[in-house]
Formats: structure tokens, sequence, C-alpha cells
């Protein structure tokens, strides 16, 4: 007989023991021992360990057995798993619901794909135990016969519940978790969390159950990590690939060293990315290097259907390499990781540990992690610290959303919904009792009622919130989840997408501003529905990002220990390097960087801002070592106090290490040193207003404040007017817009705390006047995608214009009609005749039917009763144009923008030959793209 000792899986109802014993479960882990027996006794837990420690069996079997000690075929769900991902839901149900079905529990998954006949099975005949979304959560919260089913509920259980704590998704679901105790059941009911490593576990446990007793069950033996940070080999068949793919050679030794390393190995390799454009770009080129059928993406933007096969195949060992996102950060059954690379700096410790937990799956066993940086100084230094950071759990610090306004006005029109209606003092107190909304004053709950009111959402008086008629439309159809959409980039003159950028970046972009995409610099033209047209750029720029989009930010305490290991290298040299994990060719690349920085100018540390002043470039280079969030700030106070300063705000740009500032003329060291003396007088409150009223003039904000309307309910077009937009701006939707950006993108705190340090001498500053760009600054340009070097292509040269549009055009089916005879027939561009004729009258009198919908009756009617409508007006202009111009004509007339009155000012120029033709083609498109969004639709 196996295993004849007392565990705590003894603890567990007898029918339960019997299955899992069946099923292998022989010894429980660490953290079964100290989670099952506390659990048992129904005490609110936050159950934290590493993927592979038994978190989900650890809450999951004590509830189960809680559930069959007190069973009764009532009818009713008994316990609640609610999860953030769709994927986890099925993964969960796949692993978990064998065991619990064996044991007599019924088990369904209820998520937004679920089919309407699994919906109706759901609430004709509620399952024992309910795999849940968040939103599927709340949303059936506001219907009455899942709320009659919960009658019997225990528990509830929250997966991963590091991805909602910080976020509106968690907001949201405590709120529902308090709504369903508070407001419909009248009870409590034991809340069990499942996280990965917390910086501040204590917090999570006040956030997950306010006021309660909260177990924090940690297991004893900790998971071991060993990582290390390399750079892309440099050697003979690097240089072939580089040539082969048309890519710089940096890229190319990053492809070959993966290329290499999944060679070596006998086993899957996960490859973990920051975006997923820079997925998608890698899975296509390793698939070049590595063969089609050994390699896959898998991100969030893929149909479902799409990842479980590349799942399942990784599973069965048919890939031997996977490029992922955070899509598969999270608990997902991929079976056995042999190593993790993370491509490039993870930007957060608490990213790289969730990554690099992949590998060695089970608790004793080491996961092994690479951190594949750039050829870059301060990515390899980042890749470092946090590879550091992460092996010793100094991971970053939990931030909480500050009292946000579209979560609780979601909340409190589902209780409506629910009960018709609710008295607003029962709702505030309800919300006041979680952490996110502590200090929330009454005042400004009543401003979000009348705000509620005023857009039909809710119906307020003073004793009761009722349902207003736009409530059910509103809550149904919204959700807490940054859905950010992607836009299609688009080079206007070859027509062929060039890849792609996120919403957040193209609010950012103005017309003729530049960006880099792909290692080529790009002219931002304009927007149209999901493309965004560009064309590259027609000489070499200077490009400075004013958005990172969706970067993860690298917090503060990650940034400092970057400057503290450059003050340390000042006093012990090369020494300082041996606490980090770095590989020997990467520690040589940043000890160059280092001796040739030091040999033109001075090197900055987190107790010494060195600003670099180069007048022939127009640039200042400021290094702070801050971080993401908060150097953003400080960026966008300079932008304002330049302002004040010299009447204009320079264009600028900004890393977690340092601001660039690029001026419209030579900026001078005594401006520098003038910009510093006023930061010294500064009050917090004038340095606040500064970064407010900068934040308020940046595109972002217009876009943060349309997405916070449409989360409050306000339906905006995308291509509202500024003035609608400043409106709402100055409403309870641009203080909310203001508040996610503080959280997200700016930390005001620690900006106003940083100058405090200037002010107090703790920071010294130093100002140095450069006749070129340091070695230094090319590296942070380089790192922040400002400045691409060397292998820039020029735009299309006129000569080739032709040949572009003619391959654009080839293909394109066109209709003509006879203007004489009524003949109507079509033909493909490519084999029109250079003076087409109709060929039944032979009258060359036609006209391409391009933008003209008429039938053939009435087309004879008009020309015999010669009434010209603007239908026939159009036609005999187009075809004066053919009659004279012949295919050119059609030709000018098939691009978009260009109708018969551009089209004779086109063809006008072919009297200066056909490169002057094309030009003015091109640029007539050009204008079209830009302007289309402030034309009348007929």
């Amino acid at each position: 007989m196996v295993n004849n000792f007392k565990d705590v899986f003894e603890l567990l109802h007898p029918r339960l023991l019997k299955v899992i014993r069946l099923r292998g479960y022989y010894r429980p882990t660490p953290i079964q021992e100290k989670a099952i027996p506390i659990v048992l006794k129904g005490v609110n837990a936050l159950i934290i360990g590493p993927t592979g420690s038994g978190k989900t069996e650890a809450a999951l079997f004590p509830l189960a057995s809680r559930v069959l000690s007190s069973y009764s075929n009532s009818n009713s769900i008994k316990l609640l798993y609610i999860t953030p991902l769709r994927s986890l839901n099925r993964d969960i149900f796949a692993r978990i619901v064998g065991v619990l079905e064996d044991a007599g529990l019924h088990v369904m998954v209820r998520h937004g794909d679920s089919s309407r006949s699994e919906k109706l099975e759901f609430l004709r005949r509620p399952p024992d135990i309910a795999i849940m979304t968040p939103e599927a959560f709340y949303f059936m919260l506001s219907v009455g016969k899942f709320v009659e089913s919960l009658k019997d509920l225990k528990a509830v259980v929250i997966d991963e519940f590091h991805e909602l704590i910080d976020d509106e998704r968690g907001v949201e679901l405590l709120l529902a978790l308090e709504r369903l105790e508070k407001i419909h059941l009248r009870k409590r009911i034991q809340r069990v969390a499942l996280s990965a490593t917390l910086s501040n576990p204590r917090l999570a446990a006040q956030v997950l159950a306010p006021d309660r007793r909260v177990e924090i069950i940690e297991a004893d033996v900790r998971k071991k990590y060993a990582i290390k940070v390399i750079v892309g080999l440099e050697d003979e068949e690097t240089r072939q690939v580089a040539e082969k793919l048309g890519i710089p050679v940096d890229l190319a030794g990053r492809l070959v060293t993966i290329k290499r390393i999944v060679s070596k190995l006998d086993g899957g390799v996960l490859l973990f990315t920051n975006t997923r454009d820079t997925a998608e770009l890698l899975g296509a080129l390793l698939s070049k290097v590595l063969g089609k059928d050994k390699v896959a993406v898998h991100h969030g933007s893929l149909s479902r259907s799409e990842r479980v096969s590349v799942e399942q195949r990784f599973r069965e060992g048919k890939l031997k390499l996977v490029v992922a996102t955070a899509s598969l950060e999270l608990g997902i059954d991929i079976g056995h990781v042999k190593l993790v690379v993370q491509y490039m700096s993870p930007r957060q410790a608490v990213k790289l540990l969730q990554r690099i937990g992949r590998a060695g799956h089970r608790l004793y066993e080491t996961s092994y992690g690479i951190v594949l940086a750039s050829k870059n100084f301060f990515d390899i230094l980042e890749s470092a610290v946090l590879a550091r950071r992460a092996m010793d759990c100094d991971l970053e610090p939990l931030t909480l959303p500050n009292s946000p306004y579209d979560a609780l006005l979601h909340q409190l029109v589902g209780s409506v919904i629910e009960f018709s209606e609710i008295k607003p003092l029962e709702f505030y107190y309800l919300a006041t009792t979680l952490p996110y909304y502590y200090g929330f004053d009454y005042e400004k709950f009543n401003q979000i009622l009348d705000f509620a009111n005023s857009t039909r959402i809710l119906r307020v008086n003073e004793a009761v919130i009722r349902e207003g008629r736009r409530a059910r439309r509103y809550y149904f159809s919204t959700t807490m989840i940054a859905d950010v959409e992607q836009y299609d980039v688009i080079d206007l003159e070859r027509r062929e997408k060039i890849g792609v950028l996120d919403e957040e970046f193209v609010a950012s972009l103005e017309e003729g501003s530049f960006f880099v995409l792909g290692g080529r610099v790009w002219e931002f033209v304009g927007v149209e529905k999901d493309k965004v047209y560009v064309r590259q750029a027609k000489q070499e720029v200077l490009v400075l990002p004013a958005w990172e989009g969706e970067l993860i930010p690298v917090e503060f305490k990650a940034a400092r220990e970057f400057g503290s290991i450059l003050r340390r290298y000042e006093h012990i040299g090369a020494r300082v390097f041996e606490k980090y994990p770095l590989s020997t060719e990467a520690k040589e690349y940043v000890l160059k960087i280092l001796k040739e920085q030091s040999k033109v100018s001075c090197i900055p540390t987190d107790k010494h801002i060195v600003v670099e002043v180069v007048p022939t470039h127009k640039l200042a280079f400021i290094y702070v070592f801050w971080g993401s969030r908060c150097v953003k700030a400080f960026e966008l106070f300079l932008n304002g106090l330049i302002r004040s300063l010299i009447g204009y705000s320079p264009a600028s740009s900004s890393s977690p290490y340092g601001v660039v500032l690029q001026f419209a003329s030579p900026p001078s060291k005594e401006l520098i040193e003038s910009m510093f003396k006023t930061i010294k007088v500064l009050k917090d409150s004038e340095i606040e207003n500064i970064v407010v009223e900068a934040l308020k003039r940046h595109k972002v904000f217009e876009w943060y404040t349309l997405r916070v309307a449409k989360k409050m309910g306000i339906e905006i077009p995308r291509d509202a007017s500024k003035s609608l937009v400043k409106r709402l701006g100055e409403t309870l939707v641009g203080e909310e817009a203001l508040k996610e950006l503080n959280q997200r993108k700016i930390d005001m705190n620690c900006l106003i705390d940083r100058i405090k340090d200037i002010k107090e001498g703790k920071i010294k500053i130093s100002i140095v006047v450069l006749k070129e760009i340091s070695p230094f600054a090319k590296e942070l340009l380089q790192l922040a995608n400002m400045v691409v070097a060397g292998y820039r292509e020029k735009s299309i040269p006129s000569t080739l214009l032709k040949e572009v549009y003619i391959r654009r055009l080839s293909e394109k089916r066109v209709e003509f009609v006879c203007l004489m005879c009524g003949n109507r027939w079509t033909v493909t561009f490519s084999l029109l005749d250079d003076k087409p004729s109709c060929p039944r009258c032979n009258s060359r009198f036609i006209a391409p039917l391009i933008g003209v919908d008429i039938d053939t009756n009435t087309l004879i009617e008009s020309i015999k009763s010669r009434r010209k409508s603007p239908k026939l007006k159009k036609l005999l202009a187009m075809g004066n144009l053919v009659l004279t111009y012949g295919k050119k004509a059609v030709e000018a007339l098939l691009v978009p923008g260009i109708g018969p009155t551009v089209a004779q000012r086109v063809l006008a120029k072919l009297a200066w030959g056909e490169e002057a033709f094309y030009k003015a083609l091109a640029e007539y498109e050009k204008k079209f793209i830009q302007t289309r969004k402030y034309w009348k639709k007929e």
C-alpha cells in the first residue's frame, strides 16, 4: 500500500481523498501543508507561491471538501472560482475538473465566449462549482436567477490576484464581491486569493477582505532562480543572417544566439517579449532561422483556437520555441519548459520572476532564465539590475488605483439594475470599506451621481437612485479591461503594411511628426479607420517619441540602483559588477562605454545630475535615474518651465534614465542654469500645476479622456472635435483621466521628492557643453528608439513612383460606360489600351464608373433629355479626361482622393513629363489621407 503516513490530505472529505490518491496526489507540497488546515476552517486566506507550488489545489481541495461535508443537491452554486484570463479558465477546467467531478461535484466554466446553450444550461442547472472571469461574474450579478443560485455559496477563490489588485478590473471585482455580500446575500463569504510573489502581502490581504482576518500563507521552501544577462553573438554566421534577412547585425546576433540556445537544449524554450509587435517580428524572423515547424507565436490578439493549438503542440514537443507576451506569464499549463529567454530588458523584476518561473515548473527545480539584452549600455545594465532584484525577490511596490470613478459608477449601475432602486448612502458605505476608496468623500460621490443623472444612466434624487433609460445598455456593454486597439501602419507610397502601433501611441502623433518603426524613420501622414498612413523620412531626422505607449514602466528603485552602480564604479571600478549576473561580453561592452564616456564628459549617478548641452545639434541631455514615471513627470515639468522662460516648449522625450530636449535654436549653458535656479524656488503646488498643465496640452490626455468617457457611459466618435474633448477634460471625466495618467504614466509624488533633494543639495548638478553627442547620449537615444544610425532608407525616389503606382493598380478591375451608346463593360487596368474605346461602337467618349452608381436606362434618358444631374456631370467630366489623356486619366482617377477636378490638375503635369505627373499624384493622395476625416459624407 502506497503512503500510509498521515498528512494534511487526510483532513479532506473521504470521497475527495480517495480520488486525489488515485490521481497521484500522494504527498502535499509545502504550500498545501500550510494552507489546507486553514482553508478548511473557513478562514480568509491569501496563498502566495511561485508557479508549480500547488497553489490551485491548496485552495480547491479544502474548499471542495467543505462543500462535500455539507452537500445538498440544491441546484445551487457552492463555490466560485474567478480567474482573469479565459485561457486560464479552460486550463483549470481541464486539470482539476476530473478530480472534482469524480468526487461527485458538478463543475462548469462561464465566460463571454460561452455558447448560448451553455449560458442557458448554467442558469437552468447551476453547477456546484462555477469557474468565471471577473466580468462574467459581475454581469451575472444583475441576473436574478444567478443571484438566486448563490444562496448556498460558501467561498470565492480569486486566482492570479497579483494581476488584478493594482488594476481597475480588480477594483470592480472587489466592489462586486462587497455588493454580493452586503446587498444580495447579507452574509460574509470566505475569500481565498492565489498570488505569485508580492512586495506587500499585508496590503494585498487588506484589499482581499477589508476589516477581516486574512491568513497570509507562504511556502517555507523558496523557489530558486538562476538568471544570466547576455548579448547577441557577432561572428560569421551572424553576418550571413544579417545579409540574408536584410536586418542590422545586432538583431541578427540575437537571432543566432536564440537559435544556438534552442538547438543545444533537449526541451522547449519560451521566449518572452514586452510587446505583441516584437513577438510577431521575432516569430517571423526566427521561423526563417529555425524553420517554420519549430516556432510559433502566442499572444492575446490571436484567436482562442490558435492559442490552444500552440499550447498543445508545445506540450507534445512538436514546437521547440514559443515567442510569447504576457499571455503565457500566468499559470497556463504548457508542459515542461527547459529554459526561459527574456528578449531585452523585462522592465520590472516582478515580470522577470513570473516569466523565468515558467521554467523548472516544479517547486524544487531551479528555474533557469536568460535575459538577451541588445548591445546597448542602458539595456544591459537595466537587465542586470532587474535580474539581481528578481533573484533576491526585491520587487516593485504595490500601487493601488486611487478611487476610480468609472469602476464605482459601473458597479453602482449594476446594483440599481438588480434592485430597481438603491439608497445613495448604502452604496457609498459599501464602496468606502475597500482600501481603494479610503478617504473618498461623500461630496465627490454626489458629483458622480449628478454626472450619471445628466447622462441619463441613472435617475437620482436625495432619497434613492433609480435606473435611467441608458443604464442597461451602458452596464452590459462596458468593462474596465484596457482594450487598446492596434493600428496597421501602411507605407503610403508602397501601400504595404510595415508594422503595428497601439492606439495610445497613435494618439500622441501629429501631422508631420516622425517616429521609428522596423529600424526606419517614418513621417506620420494621417489616420483612417484602423490604419495609420506614413511615408519614409527623406533625410536624416532625430526622432523624439513623445509617448511610450504600452511599454511597462521601470520603477524608481530599480532606476536608482542603476545610478548607484555608476556611483560605486567611480570608487571601486569593475568590481561593482561582481554581484550582477553579466556575461563576459555584456560586461566588456558596459566597461567600454564607461571608459569612452569618462574621456569626453562626466558620468552621471543617482546623486549627480549631469546635463550635456550640445549646441551644434540643438540638444540637451539631462541624466536622472528616477524611473519611467518620475522622469516622464520631470519631462513634462521641464517642458512647461522652459515654455515660461523662452516662450515655447522644446521637443522632448524621456527614458527611465533621462530627458532629451530638442530646441529650435542652440541652447546655452546659461539657459540650463536659469532653469535649475527657477526649480529651486518653486513651491510643490507650483511644480504640480506646471506638470498638470503640460499634461493637459499633450494629445495623450485627449486619448485618456475619451477612454474614460467610454468607461463612464459617454459615446464619443474617434474624430470628435477638440472643443468637445476639451470640455470633457474639465469634467469628472477629465479628472479621472488625470488620476489614471498619474498612476500609469507619471509619478508626481516621486518628482516632488526628487526636486526637494535638489533644493536641499542632496543631488549635485553639473552642466557640460559638448561639440558632439557623447557615448552615453548615443546609447540613450538608441535605447528609446529616438534615432537610427547607418541603415535608414530614403523615401522612394520620384523616378520610381511610376513603377509603384503601376504595380498597385495593375490588377484592379475597372467598369466603363460608353457615353454615346450606353454600353457597359469591365476590364483589368493592366490590359487597358493606351487610348481605350467602346467595344460596341468604337467611341472614345467613355467614362470609368469610379465613385458613380447609375443604371444604364437612367444614363441614356439623362443624355437624351440633356438634364445634367450631378452624376451625369461627373461622368461627362471623366469622359472628357479619358478622351484627352487616355489610360493615364483612368490611372489618375483610380488613386484614392482623386476626382475629375483634381485629376485635371494632375494630368496637366504630363506636359512636364511622367515624373512630374506621378509626383503630383503622390502629393494629392497624401493630402487626401490627411484631410479625409474633415470631409462631409455625401
